[in-house]
């Protein structure tokens, strides 16, 4: 059995959630300010609360995808940023209407990044976990 605190367990079981949160939480912190590049780090941070590392992975795509399509539709419907993606779509292929094809572009980056990012801190945290459990036990 695990001598664990419930506390503990209960972090355990609902971790891709709170993974998600904070990764959504610090994406969209450094969205909005001229950071954004800063999102590999919160995907890093909300990998890194997950044991396993599709998990980590997973959540840290899904809050930094939520994030940035937020941000997409609040500057959509506030600034008209649609107008700027259909003029930046007609450049590259020559015709109208490929305005939503970069919109969704920039989702598959922030996808992209979220994967890597979710990867990496899950990957450190199995490979730093076993040192500090080790660690503790010895120390009882």
């Amino acid at each position: 059995m695990s001598e664990m605190n419930p506390s503990v367990d209960f972090f355990n079981k609902y971790s891709p959630y709170f993974a998600t949160l904070l990764t959504f939480i610090l994406s969209m912190l450094f969205t909005l300010v001229p950071f954004w590049p800063l999102t590999f780090v919160a995907a890093i941070f909300g990998g890194f609360l997950c044991k396993n590392m599709n998990c980590g992975a997973l959540s840290a795509m899904i809050g930094i995808i939520i994030s940035w399509g937020i941000y997409i539709i609040i500057e959509v419907i506030g600034n008209r940023t649609n107008i700027l993606f259909d003029q930046l779509g007609i450049l590259i292929t020559g015709s109208s209407g490929f305005g939503f094809w970069l919109i969704f572009i920039v989702l598959i980056v922030g996808a992209i990044i979220g994967l890597l990012g979710g990867t990496i801190g899950s990957g450190i945290r199995i490979l730093i976990e076993p040192k500090f459990l080790s660690k503790k036990n010895h120390q009882r």
